[in-house]
């Protein structure tokens, strides 16, 4: 057996996963036609079907893997090289796995398909439907009437409609989702509304950071009842040489043997907003930038522990 494998093309090896490799190398499409259709191992058939040129035949092999292939792992492979929008959406209705179905969804491109699959009652499936909508009724809907916060903020992020924001933006029940819709806005009025009343600080400093007129966001911001709503339009009148020099003060303060825990307070959540308004302007890397001049003192690190939470960024 040992002398006859030295003359066996790699191809007609017994190991698949060594004709998987040679295949890989082949340019004749008979063979690879023939290999794609009769070896008896998936791995080699789909090595074979990747190097096909007849692209039709490469879709009904790789349309048989992801309908019927045992490995999940395989069905999402041919998945992503199909194209047929039928069996992509037969797919993702029908598949045992969610990842399997949204990997499908991911693949399909027609709209009519994706709204139907946006009401199916997998939420990870509907996730991945709407991410891929452009249907602006269909996702307005799906905004307003999904009982799925995670879901509507995903249909938010990619509506267009300023009434239907708007509306959201005043009245969806979860604070994520009003948030996702404020972010959007533009209109004046109804920002200075919410920034005045929403009930979440969270929404209230995203409302603010969209109003353009210094003196109305000054006003509104220091009218509320949260420090942190305070120091965030406060910080949003800083230059970054401003916000820089805040840092070192507040290095300075707490290296004081005692301080006023209501001061401190209010110090933390300007640090906060400086920490938010850098990440804005530069994400992760500016606000590093702004630490470095510091990573000398210890207590820095009680500025990367308030930052903790925006963006990626970690204390």
């Amino acid at each position: 057996m040992i002398l006859m494998d030295l003359f066996r093309p790699k191809w007609k090896h017994p190991d698949p996963y060594i004709r998987r490799d040679a295949i890989k190398k082949l340019t004749d499409q008979v063979r690879l036609a023939e290999i794609a259709t009769t070896d008896t191992a998936l791995v080699a058939r789909f090595a074979a079907a990747e190097r096909l040129t007849d692209r039709d035949l490469a879709e009904r092999l790789f349309s048989d893997i992801a309908r019927t292939a045992e490995s999940s792992h395989m069905r999402k492979c041919a998945i992503e090289r199909l194209t047929d929008q039928a069996v992509l959406t037969a797919i993702a209705r029908t598949d045992s796995e969610s990842d399997v179905r949204i990997a499908a969804v991911r693949t399909l491109t027609d709209q009519p398909a994706l709204i139907a699959i946006a009401d199916t009652l997998d939420r990870a499936v509907r996730y991945a439907a709407v991410e891929r909508l452009t249907d602006q009724p269909a996702l307005t809907a799906i905004a307003q009437t999904d009982n799925d916060s995670f879901v509507r903020r995903a249909a938010v992020e990619r509506l267009t409609g300023t009434n239907t924001l708007s509306a959201i933006a005043r009245t969806d029940k979860n604070s994520y989702v009003r948030r996702a819709a404020v972010e959007h806005l533009t209109d004046q009025t109804l920002l200075g509304a919410v920034a005045k009343s929403d009930p979440k600080v969270k929404v209230r400093i995203a409302a603010l950071r969209r109003i353009t007129d210094r003196s109305v966001r000054s006003r509104i911001a220091g009218t509320d009842m949260d420090e942190r709503v305070r120091q965030t339009g406060r910080v949003l009148c800083m230059s970054e040489a401003e916000m820089l020099s805040t840092l070192r003060e507040f290095m300075k303060f707490i290296l004081k043997p005692r301080v006023d825990e209501a001061d401190l307070a209010r110090f933390e959540a300007t640090v906060r907003a400086v920490g938010e308004q850098l990440y804005r302007c530069g994400g992760e890397s500016r606000m590093r930038d702004a630490l470095q001049p510091l990573a000398n003192i210890p207590q820095y690190r009680r500025i990367e522990c308030i930052w903790s939470g925006i963006g990626e960024w970690r204390g």
